[in-house]
């Protein structure tokens, strides 16, 4: 897998998402962490919003049953993202940034704590 430097961390330039992990058992979802970690992933793609906070939380539990180590892994999150059924776009406006920053910090924080991690290492203020 080819890497990529991203602020000094080398990662793989394909992620693993979670979007939908919440939908797999925990065996299953050690079995999806170990396959792309084996492939060379280290990389791990996710949300606050994804499966309505659950992706994360079976991404924790996944993780603690796989043979990875947390620290072998770069997760990162995003916030903004917002189950809407209203707006002009199709399926409803998908995107919020008009939040003021501490309800950015909050959504990356939370992320963070439902993947297991005990600390948000870095926040972007783009």
């Amino acid at each position: 897998m080819k890497k990529i430097n991203i602020g000094g961390m080398r990662v793989s330039n394909v992620a693993l998402g979670i979007m939908r992990m919440n939908a797999l058992s925990d065996k299953d979802a050690a079995t999806a962490i170990e396959a792309a970690f084996d492939i060379g992933i280290n990389y791990i793609d996710s949300a606050d919003i994804y499966g309505h906070g659950e992706s994360s939380k079976k991404f924790r539990e996944g993780l603690k049953l796989s043979s990875v180590n947390r620290e072998d892994l770069y997760i990162q999150s995003k916030g903004g993202i917002e189950n809407s059924n209203s707006g002009d776009i199709p399926y409803g406006n998908r995107y919020n940034f008009s939040k003021e920053p501490h309800h950015w910090c909050g959504q990356r924080r939370t992320s963070a704590f439902r993947c297991g991690l005990s600390r948000c290492l870095f926040t972007s203020s783009t």
